[in-house]
């Protein structure tokens, strides 16, 4: 791997998927265990810092009420609003502790804009993005700041 091309992306490390007490553990609490998921993603994030390869954390958060969600969700989001999970600010929306962001991570951050809300946003010159409805914001995190 070239440490200079290469980045681990990890989606939706966060407590309401990964951690016991999370709302929705139990949809994914056999594969985790089956695979012993969080340990090799342990161990794979520690030898990819270890080589200077880029970790990029992908949470997924929505402000408390879903505003950025349709009036009527359906599929994984309907699971999301009704168990209340990911909420901004929230245990269950934190990354899982033993994946928390370290110096020179990237943590990406969304807000989504829809026609119920009108999310503060920033601008982004990829064309791909400007069809989308959501926004990505990266932000390098420090151990001292992500400590909270």
């Amino acid at each position: 791997m070239d440490p200079a091309k290469t980045a681990v992306v990890l989606v939706e490390y966060q407590n309401d998927f990964t951690t016991e007490g999370g709302v929705l553990h139990g949809a994914v609490k056999t594969v985790m265990d089956q695979t012993d998921m969080l340990t090799h993603t342990k161990a794979l994030v520690s030898a990819a810092r270890a080589a200077g390869a880029t970790i990029i954390h992908s949470p997924i958060q929505f402000a408390a009420g879903y505003y950025e969600i349709t009036r009527h969700p359906y599929g994984i989001l309907k699971g999301v609003v009704d168990s209340n999970a990911f909420v901004k600010g929230s245990w269950g929306a934190e990354i899982v502790g033993d994946l928390t962001p370290a110096d020179g991570d990237i943590v990406l951050e969304a807000s989504a804009v829809s026609t119920r809300s009108r999310a503060r946003t920033s601008t982004s010159s990829c064309a791909a993005r400007a069809s989308r409805p959501w926004r990505w914001r990266a932000s390098s995190r420090t151990a001292a700041s992500s400590r909270r």
